[in-house]
């Protein structure tokens, strides 16, 4: 039997639930030393239950060099009621450059163990380490402390903006609680990417009311995309009244779509004192020479 076959069958008879048939082709593999076998083996024997023997195997592994089994050695150690343990061997991790390393020791710190000094440290330290949805998180582990909402916005907005969609969703959370125009417009960003517009229209509308400018051009575009021109209209004039200069291009393409090219020259003063570059305001230009 190739290695693949191998672990193809132990991993077969595990999704059967045949766990003590699939422990035996997992033990052959670990003995054959094929690569994964010990991860796959402890992995299992830890969705079972079986905490002392994931233990020792995924403890092997580690010793072998197989990073993948530092994460499930940890969540056998969480599991096993000794998070501190865990918590001490993703810092160990981290310092072997095991990716997201950082920010599993912060989670564990915070969640398992509770020790909120110790989880901010390594939040800062997941970050500074560039490590994926560490921004987010410390927003959201920062949240949990009604002494410093703010400074959880803040962080969430921080993370919205590099495009972390849990970020748009827990400042979500901060939009229906404080009517915050900045959680409100990032909110209706995350809603209207998920393809939930009707929603998004909503928030967008309230973070507007709530003093936002920045979504007047968004409200434009969803009624120019639904066919109401009119509405559209209204709103991009609005942007552009409070010195958006994408607004000013946006709003040309929907007077070229209607025909009325001509009116796109009324614009180019505004573009220029908006700061449009040469190139842009000769697009403009070119426009109106589409319609003479």
């Amino acid at each position: 039997m190739s290695a693949d076959d191998m672990l193809a069958r132990a991993d077969r008879l595990a999704a059967l639930n045949m766990y003590e048939e699939a422990g035996e082709v997992y033990k052959q593999a670990v003995r054959a030393r094929l690569p994964g076998a010990a991860v796959k083996y402890g992995e299992m024997l830890f969705l079972t239950g079986d905490y002392p023997a994931a233990e020792r195997v995924l403890r092997a592994a580690v010793a072998d060099g197989e990073k993948a089994a530092i994460g499930w050695l940890s969540d056998t150690l969480v599991a096993d009621q000794r998070p501190g343990e865990a918590a001490h061997l993703m810092e160990w991790a981290a310092a072997q450059g095991v990716p997201v390393a950082a920010l599993r020791a912060a989670t564990i710190w915070a969640d398992a163990v509770g020790d909120r000094e110790k989880a901010e440290e390594w939040y800062k330290k997941a970050i500074e380490r560039g490590e994926p949805g560490a921004v987010n998180d410390y927003g959201s582990f920062l949240s949990e402390d009604d002494s410093r909402l703010e400074e959880a916005e803040r962080v969430l907005r921080q993370a919205a903006e590099q495009g972390d969609a849990l970020a748009f969703s827990n400042l979500g959370g901060a939009a229906i609680e404080n009517d915050d125009e900045g959680a409100l417009y990032y909110y209706a960003v995350f809603l209207s990417e998920e393809g939930r517009v009707d929603e998004a229209m909503n928030y967008y509308l309230r973070a507007i009311d709530a003093g936002s400018d920045g979504a007047y051009e968004d409200v434009a575009l969803i009624y120019q995309e639904h066919g109401e021109a009119e509405a559209a209209e209204e709103y991009f004039k609005a942007s552009i009244t409070a010195g958006w200069l994408s607004a000013v291009f946006s709003y040309a393409d929907l007077l070229r779509g209607e025909g009325r090219a001509s009116e796109i020259e009324a614009l180019i003063p505004r573009a220029e004192s908006l700061g449009a570059a040469p190139e842009q305001v000769e697009a403009l230009r070119e426009h109106l020479k589409e319609e003479g």
